[in-house]
């Protein structure tokens, strides 16, 4: 059986949980040296909508995934963190993924845009040239 999922909780104390939940369940899986668990896809349905289920409703009864590029990851970090939004980072297949409460609307955020190699945001310098 090819091991070709993967997940991680960043969070130490609730990776663990979900190692004695998946052992518990007699899944056949690996954990490697960084806590990854690696798992088949034929058993998504279990891991996913019940054992990593279960933690992620205990730390938010009403809660949804963002995923981003991997290059707007850190934007997406800083903004929850200097808004005080709560979140916990989550590994799925290799890219980080945020875990935060339903309540919130990521796609209504505004995000700090990228600093260009001048020292000015995209933003600004896309508007820059667009008056130029």
């Amino acid at each position: 059986m090819e091991m070709d999922s993967s997940f991680r909780f960043l969070d130490d104390q609730r990776n663990h949980r979900l190692m004695n939940s998946v052992r518990k369940a007699d899944i056949k899986h690996c954990i490697d040296a960084d806590g990854v668990l690696h798992f088949s896809s034929r058993d998504d349905e279990l891991v996913e909508n019940e054992l990593i289920k279960s933690l992620r409703d205990e730390r938010f009864p009403s809660w949804q995934i963002l995923s981003c590029p991997s290059d707007w990851t850190e934007r997406y970090r800083e903004y929850m963190m200097r808004h005080a939004i709560p979140f916990e980072e989550e590994l799925i297949d290799g890219q980080t993924s945020f875990l935060i409460s339903r309540k919130h609307r990521p796609l209504q955020w505004r995000l700090a845009p990228v600093a260009a190699g001048n020292g000015r945001s995209e933003t600004h310098h896309a508007l820059r040239r667009q008056t130029a």
